[in-house]
């Protein structure tokens, strides 16, 4: 949980300058994982994506791969409030 004196970053505020920040967002949709594997055969794994809204209603959709997709999965429910 975050502490009372976080601060959070809005969605509009993220760009690729940023690398700290704090998000306090709802999960409006989650996908269900699926699998992918490449066309050289090497390499396959799990993903899935949610779509993230934040307090001033701006909207974000994230994708998450291999292991954060499994950790990530069970904890992200829609409609849950997440920091």
């Amino acid at each position: 949980m975050a502490d009372t004196n976080t601060r959070f970053t809005p969605i509009r505020a993220i760009s690729t300058y940023i690398n700290k920040f704090t998000l306090k967002v709802r999960v409006v949709s989650k996908t269900e994982k699926k699998m992918f594997q490449k066309k050289d055969n090497e390499m396959s794994g799990r993903f899935f994506s949610v779509e993230l809204l934040d307090s001033n209603r701006d909207l974000i959709r994230a994708t998450a791969f291999q292991g954060i997709a499994c950790l990530a999965y069970c904890r992200l429910g829609v409609m849950r409030i997440c920091i």
